[in-house]
């Protein structure tokens, strides 16, 4: 009776957690696609016409027991879309650092992120991964076959000061490069290979604040940057509710043994 009335306990102590965080948003424990789909006319570098198709015709092959078989080519530009970028190839990114909290900053109208506007962002120290949503989004860029030379992005200061001065493993951009046009190259070189570019970011109806990142690139053997599909999610594990569940959890020996969307299962510890 006392075991029945802890779990009691700790479910109304759940059922608290939904009910506040409902509140801040509506559309909690659900997956959000931040991705462009690969479609005929996306922005790449240098043209006025985009890319082309992205899947070729359909062709049938009989195999050897007559039966058929459609099959169709597919072409991606790996800078292209939405893309993760690397120092080296793309196999070589690590995972854990593409998937985990992430900050979306919203950057002020029509800036560049420059060094002063990187300072001003006041990013925390906690923070190793970032997206910054800029002008890019309003302007709907990404959604232009024609590359614009005058997006918004990193500068070199920029690069360098959130280099020396934050915590950041990962940056995202919502258009082709997270740096500006005149310092891609300069901008990759103060990123290195410690920070992962993140590129080409459907973020224009995310709401700044901390989320949930979801980012595996395609292991491309030898590619210097990959298609991506990303997600964030929005759930109600939020930071204040989950330390004093966890406390719960500790002073009663109890350990959640699943956690799903709407699901969760306790028991002992295990040793």
């Amino acid at each position: 009776m006392k075991n029945n009335f802890g779990y009691l306990h700790l479910l109304l102590l759940l059922a608290t957690c939904v009910a506040a965080s409902t509140v801040k948003d509506a559309e909690l424990g659900h997956f959000f696609d931040i991705t462009h789909e690969h479609r005929p006319g996306m922005p790449i570098f240098g043209s006025s016409d985009g890319t082309g198709p992205v899947v070729g015709p359909y062709k049938v092959i009989n195999d050897t027991e007559n039966s058929q078989l459609n099959y169709s080519p597919m072409q991606l530009h790996i800078n292209s879309g939405t893309h993760t970028k690397a120092w080296t190839t793309v196999d070589e990114l690590d995972l854990e650092t593409l998937n985990g909290p992430v900050l979306v900053v919203e950057v002020p109208k029509d800036k560049n992120l420059t060094a002063e506007v990187v300072g001003f962002l006041n990013i925390p120290d906690h923070v190793e991964r970032v997206l910054f949503k800029t002008s890019n989004s309003d302007r709907d860029l990404m959604h232009k076959k024609e590359f614009d030379s005058s997006y918004a992005g990193l500068t070199a200061d920029g690069a360098e000061w959130l280099a020396r001065n934050t915590n950041i493993k990962l940056v995202g951009l919502d258009y082709l490069s997270v740096g500006v046009m005149p310092d891609r190259e300069p901008v990759y070189k103060f990123l290195g290979k410690d920070i992962i570019p993140l590129e080409g970011l459907n973020i224009g109806g995310v709401h700044p604040g901390e989320h949930a990142l979801r980012c595996l690139p395609l292991s491309i053997s030898y590619a210097s940057a990959a298609p991506t599909r990303r997600t964030k999610f929005d759930g109600c594990w939020d930071k204040g509710n989950s330390a004093l569940i966890c406390q719960y959890l500790e002073s009663h020996k109890l350990s959640i043994l699943t956690l799903d969307e709407n699901v969760f299962v306790f028991g002992p510890h295990s040793h």
